[in-house]
């Protein structure tokens, strides 16, 4: 089955940070893994941090965003939409989730598409469960 991957687990793999190889294998045996363009802009942010601090240059920075491009060449695109937004919010108003706009947004979209949401943030995946949102946390099993 096809799953909703977040900005945390892209950048996991994009990044090739600690548990990459595990995401890489369940990306690759799943039926086209879904990502968002908002969870793309969130990594493409993350590059542009590495500039801004000086970790990469110009040049560093634009093969990063072409090979982000390129690792979800084969997946399946969702624009995020007015609703998301909207659904999102609602998710805020449960403050002892303590869940950020971006999680939200990811929790939304993903329940909207009626998917899975992958992720490797602790936190949104409790509060995804707490919503009602099926969750996979592949780098923290049992969290």
């Amino acid at each position: 089955m096809s799953a909703y991957w977040d900005a945390s687990t892209i950048a996991t793999l994009h990044f090739q940070q600690q548990g990459w190889t595990t995401l890489r294998t369940l990306a690759e045996a799943a039926p086209r893994p879904c990502y968002s363009d908002f969870g793309f802009g969130e990594v493409v942010s993350a590059i542009g941090v590495q500039l801004r601090t000086r970790r990469a240059d110009a040049a560093e920075g634009a093969e990063a965003v072409a090979t982000l491009g390129e690792l979800v060449d084969a997946w399946r695109h969702e624009a995020l939409i007015g609703a998301d937004i909207v659904r999102a919010t609602a998710y805020l108003q449960h403050f002892a989730l303590g869940l950020r706009l971006p999680d939200a947004l990811h929790i939304a979209i993903a329940e909207r598409l009626g998917l899975d949401l992958i992720t490797a943030d602790r936190r949104q995946a409790a509060a995804a469960r707490a919503l009602g949102v099926s969750v996979r946390t592949p780098l923290n099993e049992g969290a």
